[in-house]
């Protein structure tokens, strides 16, 4: 199953040389041509800051198994590529396709530094990735310090304790070491008690990944939270933002947050985004396929192989997404002050969207 899904470094290098070519476009030549009218052009372009300097180290990828290719800060586009080898869910997981039965064998990218390496020195961009920790030694740390922009360690109760040494490993290394929680059902009532574990142990950041039903998180419709968590969500981020001030790190939600953010107890406006997907984003997965959001995983997207980047890029497929994030997606959405900065939440998963505003999905 995994191995069927290797990225090469033949189809690495296709897609390095596809972003490489778009490099040359600016951020602001990508916004001022695409769909989206100008007021929310305006406000783009102060709320998306170019992905350099302090904000290039952070990696805030949703998936495990990801490196997310930043590129240089001429355009402000983020391109993720995904590495599906890079490890599994346990660490030492491999499943083979006939009996479906696991074995214990270590699937650690064997070509990993090699891609990191081009990425870096060949095309000058800075990548980051996400691991859940559980084969990163002193080697592999001492390299990633040296040519990536962040670690980010997925955060699993069942491998918290190994998890806390693997941050502080991180944090001696002097990495940007970074966690990742993904805010479920699950894991509500544990948000502070993370912040307060994790700073302690040195992390630079905590970002919250809103749970998607996606992917083998398609069956766990049950982790989904609702408006009914609002009150739990707000006591338990005032107290993550509180520790995060006395430990001196950065607190950080991915966008699918936004609707929730916009009517946050803090006022947190202009310091967060709507959805980033065909606007300074693009996902790329290991057969060359391109798609706005990497959650996306039903849509077949458009083929490097028989496209450039830019043509996809400026093609009907993400400019027709880039239309559906400003069609409102609930009813209250079309007068709502807040519009702009949510973008009425998730095109593709109206029961994410946490909004405390009494509308009903259209």
């Amino acid at each position: 199953m995994w191995n069927s899904s290797v990225l090469s470094l033949v189809s690495l290098k296709e897609s390095l040389e596809c972003v490489a070519d778009l490099m040359s476009v600016s951020a602001i030549a990508c916004l001022e041509n695409s769909v989206i009218e100008n007021c929310v052009l305006r406000r783009m372009l102060k709320i998306n800051p170019p992905i350099t300097g302090s904000n290039r180290g952070i990696a805030n990828s949703p998936m495990d198994h990801i490196v997310k290719i930043d590129t240089p800060h001429r355009t402000g586009l983020a391109i993720q590529i995904i590495v599906r080898n890079l490890e599994v869910e346990s660490g030492i997981l491999n499943i083979d396709k006939r009996t479906r039965r696991r074995s214990n064998i270590k699937t650690l990218h064997p070509n990993f530094k090699e891609i990191i390496e081009s990425m870096h020195e060949q095309y000058s961009i800075i990548p980051n990735y996400t691991t859940n920790g559980i084969l990163l030694d002193p080697n592999l740390i001492r390299f990633s310090v040296d040519h990536c922009g962040a670690i980010a360690l997925s955060y699993h109760k069942n491998r918290e304790v190994a998890s806390l040494d693997k941050m502080r490993m991180l944090s001696d290394s002097g990495a940007n070491a970074v966690l990742h929680v993904v805010a479920n059902k699950s894991t509500l009532f544990s948000y502070d008690s993370i912040a307060q574990k994790f700073g302690e142990a040195g992390v630079k950041a905590i970002a919250f990944l809103l749970f998607k039903p996606a992917g083998r998180g398609k069956v766990l419709e049950n982790e989904i939270l609702s408006f009914e968590d609002r009150e739990i969500l707000d006591e338990k981020f005032r107290r993550v933002i509180e520790i995060a001030h006395e430990y001196e790190f950065i607190v950080g939600f991915d966008t699918c947050f936004a609707p929730y953010l916009a009517t946050f107890s803090y006022s947190l406006k202009g310091t967060y985004d709507s959805c980033t997907g065909s606007r300074v984003s693009a996902y790329i997965d290991w057969d060359l396929s391109v798609r706005p959001c990497s959650f996306m995983q039903e849509e077949k997207g458009e083929s490097l192989r028989n496209k450039t980047l830019q043509d996809i890029w400026w093609g009907n497929y993400f400019n027709d997404f880039r239309k559906s994030l400003l069609r409102a997606n609930r009813p209250y959405c079309q007068k709502c002050s807040d519009f702009l900065y949510c973008f009425g939440g998730c095109p593709f998963f109206p029961e994410i969207v946490l909004c405390n505003r009494n509308a009903t999905l259209l």
